[in-house]
């Protein structure tokens, strides 16, 4: 199973996955065997899913396709790697240079 954040992207095989959590605080987060929980960053703080809860509703169809490949995958460790976003990354560039210009003229 893969998650993209905009920093980081984890690859998490089925097997290491123990509990998906969802709905509480509008979020979505997988918790590994090791005891490392993944915030899915596209849940955080919706305040659609505060209405239509759609986290929770996620985290069950998650769960029930893990359950289901659990255990026949293999056992391999998570792996995590940077994420790029060509769009994302110049969309940063622009606005932090947009805050030094802003800083740099007073204002």
């Amino acid at each position: 199973m893969t998650v993209v954040n905009p920093l980081v992207t984890y690859t998490v095989p089925y097997g290491a996955v123990t509990e998906v959590r969802g709905g509480g605080g509008e979020t979505l987060n997988l918790v590994t065997r090791t005891g490392d929980e993944i915030h899915c960053t596209a849940f955080g703080g919706s305040v659609i899913d505060s209405f239509v809860g759609s986290a929770a509703r996620s985290a069950e169809r998650i769960e029930q396709r893990v359950k289901r490949r659990r255990k026949t995958a293999p056992q391999a460790q998570m792996t995590k790697k940077l994420t790029v976003s060509w769009i994302a990354d110049v969309c940063t560039v622009g606005a932090t240079a947009c805050v030094i210009t802003a800083a740099a003229l007073g204002g």
